[in-house]
This record gives structure tokens, C-alpha cells and sequence, in this order.
């Protein structure tokens, strides 16, 4: 099998429940390099989300349907991202030094940081996904948000090492991924996003790196790097983050905003 074709594999494998037999990894490179495929998977994870809800649209209220896609999206991508982030939280709210940060993360069991930043996050997301209904974006921000999220986890896990100085469930990951696909997947996200939303597209990917650069600066400040909580955690601030701006960007709608 080509090696492109297996890493794609592995990164569906990785990023989703989709039961897809056998085991495509054939050494730790492979789970590095196919990074270079989350945008392209992203876009699947929101082209199965998006017809969800237009399945539910047809026998919900559009709230309703909403609500389903978007537990859809969970149990499709089996909360990897939402346990990272919740890890995070506690992790970073309890933990006085870096080792201290590390070993709370690593713990199991969820704090009360967890379960209120999972609250706050899930409101927020479908909060910020309700108000581009009547602005004719949903559509739009379904597809092109799960695509950005992932790619900025590509990028950061190629710019920062890793944190641990054990192994770890994302070691693999972080020590494997290059130039090569940082680049790689900064072409496919452009792609994407500008088919999507044109040049906004671009500059909506570019302002969500930005911003996730920034919070990796800070926590590359606390704990000398990167682990795959951050990156789960991550992913959810960056699609957050993606529909704040999205928000802003297009105040009354698409077709007010000239590019």
C-alpha cells in the first residue's frame, strides 16, 4: 500500500470511531507524518456532522437539529479532543510547577476544572454555532471549523517538542512531524478554507493560528512543551477561537462582508 494512502488511513483511525480494520502503522513515522492529513480529515468529520443535521433539520426545528449534529461530532471523533481539554484544565488550574502540571494531567479522574471547563466550552461552541444560523454561514463554519482545529494541531506539534520526558500517547506524534508536513497540511488548509469561505477562509485560519501560538507560548512557558492533552485541549480552543471570529468577522451575514 502507498505510504500516503496508509498514513491517511492512520490519521482517520486516530482522529475518529470509524472501524477501519487492520493496523497501517508501520513505525512511529507514520503517526508523525500523518499530520499532514488532519485538515483533510477535519473536512469529514464536518461533511458527516453537517449531513447529520440536515437529516435532523428535516424532522427538527433547526436548534434541535443542531444539538444532534453536534452530539454526532462527539461520539464520531470519540470526545479525544474534549478529554485533553478537560485534562488541561485541571491540569493547569491545580498544578503549581511544571511537574506538578504534568502528574495531574496524567491522573484519570476529572476535577471540578474539568467539568466546568467542559461546560463553559460545549455552551460556548453552540452558542456561537446558533448565531451563524440566521446569518446563512452554518453551513460553512460546520465544514471549514473541524479543518482548521486540526491543522493548528499539525503545525504546533511540529514547532514544539515534546514536554514529558517519558513516553507518551502523542511522542510519536510530536517527534515526527517536519517541515514537510507543516507545509503540506498549510496547503491543504488553504484549499480548503478558501473553497469554503474564499480569502476569508485563509485569513479566518491564519487569525486561529495566531491566536493558539500565542496561548502555546504560554503554555510551552509552563511546561517546556507540548503533551497530547495540550493538543486535544488545543483543538477545542482553536474551533472556539475559529467561531468568535467568524462571529465578528461577519456581523450581519456573508453576503455583507466584501472580499
Amino acid at each position: 500500500m502507498n505510504s500516503l494512502l496508509r498514513q491517511f488511513i492512520c490519521a482517520i483511525q486516530f482522529l475518529t470511531i470509524i472501524p477501519i480494520r487492520g493496523n497501517y502503522v508501520r513505525d512511529e513515522k507514520d503517526l508523525g507524518r500523518s499530520m499532514l492529513f488532519y485538515p483533510i480529515v477535519g473536512l469529514l468529520i464536518g461533511l458527516a456532522t453537517l449531513g447529520l443535521y440536515r437529516l435532523a433539520s428535516y424532522v427538527f426545528m433547526p436548534i434541535v437539529g443542531m444539538v444532534i449534529a453536534f452530539v454526532g461530532n462527539l461520539v464520531l471523533t470519540g470526545g479525544l479532543h474534549l478529554d485533553g481539554f478537560a485534562d488541561m484544565c485541571d491540569g493547569f488550574y491545580a498544578g503549581k510547577d511544571k511537574q506538578g502540571i504534568l502528574t495531574i494531567m496524567k491522573d484519570s479522574h476529572i476535577g471540578t476544572m474539568a467539568v466546568l471547563g467542559i461546560f463553559c466550552l460545549l455552551i460556548l461552541k453552540l452558542s456561537f454555532f446558533y448565531s451563524l444560523f440566521p446569518k446563512g454561514l452554518l453551513a460553512e463554519a460546520i465544514l471549514v471549523i473541524p479543518a482548521i482545529s486540526r491543522w493548528v494541531m499539525s503545525v504546533a506539534a511540529g514547532i514544539y517538542p515534546y514536554a514529558r520526558a517519558e513516553g507518551g500517547t502523542a511522542k510519536p506524534f510530536v517527534e515526527n512531524v517536519g517541515r514537510r508536513e507543516i507545509i503540506i497540511s498549510s496547503f491543504l488548509i488553504a484549499i480548503i478554507s478558501f473553497a469554503i469561505l474564499g480569502p476569508a477562509g485563509i485569513l479566518l485560519s491564519m487569525a486561529t493560528l495566531a491566536v493558539a501560538l500565542v496561548f502555546m507560548r504560554w503554555v510551552k512557558s509552563k511546561i517546556g512543551g507540548i503533551t497530547g492533552d495540550v493538543l486535544g485541549g488545543l483543538n477545542e480552543i482553536s474551533e472556539v477561537c475559529s467561531l468568535f471570529i467568524l462571529n465578528l468577522a461577519f456581523p450581519l451575514g456573508k453576503t455583507v462582508w466584501n472580499f
